[in-house]
């Protein structure tokens, strides 16, 4: 567990200057390359912090964090494209990380342990998932057969709001079910 950690760490001390770095297209690949290396490698730590965990609370404060982790990447995702950078792989992760929250939001609402604190505040990311979606130029709506000829304008200012917003409850919630 200890390495783990520490290749953590590694990966953090690589990618804190350069996203503290004034935005350049010209390195965003490679950024984004990073930073997926780091959440998956945040992934695995936590899974095995899953494993310990006496019960099955482990498992919700798991799905309740990857919520987080899946917020920040559809905004990652969402800005990258705004930028220019559109490719079938950050496509597929973008639809992945929709599709992910999407599974875990069901999840978490469906637990028949949730406190009736947690299904308040569930409820509540809920709302500004709803809301996302709206703003969210994707390909549902571009696929709609009525809405074919219509332009989208992209948000990533409402987009990037709304997936802070979600971030920040969900690290609530996942504070409360690590009290359960």
């Amino acid at each position: 567990m200890t390495n783990k950690i520490k290749d953590i760490e590694a990966l953090w001390r690589k990618l804190r200057p350069r996203i503290s770095a004034p935005p350049s297209v010209s390195q965003v690949n490679d950024l984004n390359k990073l930073a997926d290396q780091l959440l998956q490698e945040s992934h695995r730590f936590v899974l095995m912090l899953q494993k310990r965990a006496p019960d099955s609370n482990g498992e919700l404060v798991n799905i309740a964090g990857r919520q987080r982790m899946l917020a920040q990447r559809i905004a990652k995702i969402y800005v990258l494209e705004t930028w220019g950078l559109t490719t079938r792989s950050l496509r597929a992760q973008y639809n992945q990380a929709v599709q992910q929250f999407n599974d875990g939001l069901t999840a978490l609402l469906a637990s028949p342990d949730n406190s009736k604190q947690i299904d308040r505040e569930l409820r509540r990311v809920q709302t500004n998932w709803k809301i996302f979606k709206l703003s969210n130029y994707d390909s549902e709506q571009r696929q709609n057969k009525y809405s074919q000829n219509r332009s989208y304008t992209r948000v990533p200012n409402l987009v990037a709001r709304s997936m802070d917003r979600i971030t920040s409850q969900m690290e609530s919630i996942t504070a409360l079910y690590a009290e359960l």
